[in-house]
């Protein structure tokens, strides 16, 4: 949540910084979109969801 925080991101890159799989990262996005903390906003781009 820290990273997206500072701006958009796609999952390999959150991998990458975190030292986790990409498939880690896609499950917890997953999950934070159907939350409603996270929002996709094109293709494989998430930000947080602040409305």
């Amino acid at each position: 949540m820290n990273l997206l925080a500072e701006g958009r991101a796609i999952p390999a890159y959150l991998a990458q910084e975190l030292d986790v799989t990409q498939e880690w990262v896609k499950n917890r996005l997953h999950e934070l979109t159907r939350l409603g903390l996270v929002r996709r906003r094109y293709r494989g781009l998430y930000e947080l969801d602040v409305d």
